[in-house]
């Protein structure tokens, strides 16, 4: 830290004002006096009252503005915190929804992918063959697909779209 800063410099414009202000018993006395009488004017049951009345009135102020800002939006076609949140809400749905057919076929794939569960027993000693006759031709097992590559655990985010529900249009 510089001395200027230390002294008031530019990173506090008021320390040379507040520093050069004598701590007399006076000043603290004074100091004690002020703040009791905030005090007991912001617990002032008046106060109080027009506070609440004040708060009341910017509620449906706030109330009134938002409806015709929702207005002016719609009849602009242009959408409104309502549109979006219901769009948010479809594509959360559409995202759950697909992670639930992913991990289906990672299970799908994951038991294909998996080795006959009990080996086959030895063959018992064949009969003696009787003599073939001419076969029709057969048709040729088609071959099985090759099964899905195992998932690699690599998930989308959730989404956090529902984060900002609570922001206003503006």
């Amino acid at each position: 830290m510089s001395a200027t800063e230390r002294n008031g410099g530019p990173t506090n414009p008021f320390a040379a004002f507040f520093g050069a202000m004598p701590k007399s018993p006076q000043m603290k006395q004074w100091e004690t006096w002020l703040g009791q009488q905030i005090d007991r004017f912001v617990r002032n049951e008046s106060f109080l009252g027009q506070m609440g009345k004040a708060m009341e009135s910017s509620m449906v102020f706030k109330a009134h503005y938002d409806r015709v800002l929702e207005q002016s939006l719609r009849s602009m076609r242009l959408p409104t915190l309502a549109d979006l949140d219901e769009v948010h809400k479809r594509l959360d749905e559409l995202d759950r929804r697909l992670d639930g057919v992913v991990d289906r076929l990672d299970a799908i794939a994951r038991a294909q992918s998996k080795p006959a569960a009990a080996p086959k027993k030895a063959a018992a000693p064949k009969k003696a063959a009787a003599p073939k006759k001419a076969a029709a031709p057969t048709e040729s097992p088609a071959p099985e697909p090759a099964p899905a590559p195992a998932a690699t655990g690599a998930r989308r985010k959730p989404s956090t779209r529902a984060a900002g529900a609570g922001k206003k249009e503006g």
